[in-house]
């Protein structure tokens, strides 16, 4: 986001951001007043949504200036954070919904906080496809938040169980020597954390894992 952006008005922002990413999509069917209306009733009803909370909803058969549209929208807005954009695209296609395009604004308000609005462009749907959207859009985005919340501290426990592997004595150092590589390794940004919990396992007199069900840590559960 520039810095000319930023100095605008929220709606200004996500005008301007909408307008820059147009060119990146298929608008078949919409004139620019089209585009510009959608995006301003995407803001009109964003602004209203109480601070520090998601919200999504599905218009269902969009109207702009030149009439009815011939399609749906799924929207959503809440504070910025990484992996929105995905999980939704990921929910249409759970869903098996064709996406015809997509806007992403990022607005930094006055006090500094920056929010995320998505609208993304679906063949019209069936009030019954509407409601089922809306309602997995609003979970995956429950889901993305509390991974967000807790990826940190999953990143954590990684760091935290390398440590304790690279304290291991003979004659199990070299096994511990090569997963404290692949777990260093998954910490450089090689894989996102989703969720973890602890187990404890049961051994026998000599120290191996028995072939039983090991039994959840209560307490001990990060992200989903």
């Amino acid at each position: 986001m520039n810095s000319q952006i930023v100095a605008a008005s929220p709606l200004e922002q996500v005008l301007a951001q909408v307008q820059h990413e147009s060119g990146n999509e298929d608008l078949t069917g919409l004139t620019a007043d089209d585009v510009s209306a959608l995006a301003s009733d995407l803001w009109s009803w964003a602004s209203g949504v109480p601070a520090g909370t998601q919200q999504v909803r599905v218009v269902r058969d969009a109207e702009g200036p030149s009439g009815k549209l011939g399609r749906s929208l799924l929207e959503a807005t809440g504070p910025d954070m990484p992996f929105l954009v995905d999980s939704l695209l990921g929910e249409c296609g759970e869903q098996g919904l064709e996406v015809r395009a997509m806007f992403h604004p990022v607005v930094r308000l006055h006090d500094a906080r920056m929010v995320s609005v998505i609208q993304i462009h679906l063949p019209l749907l069936t009030e019954e496809e509407a409601r089922g959207l809306e309602a997995g859009a609003c979970r995956t985005l429950a889901d993305t938040a509390q991974v967000v919340a807790d990826f940190k501290p999953m990143k954590e426990r990684m760091r935290e169980e390398i440590r304790r592997l690279s304290l291991l004595d003979q004659p199990r150092m070299t096994d511990a020597l090569e997963a404290v590589a692949f777990l260093e390794w998954l910490t450089k940004n090689h894989f996102v954390f989703l969720g973890c919990r602890e187990y404890s396992f049961k051994t026998d007199d000599a120290g191996a894992v028995l072939p039983e069900e090991p039994n959840m840590i209560e307490g001990s559960n990060l992200g989903l």
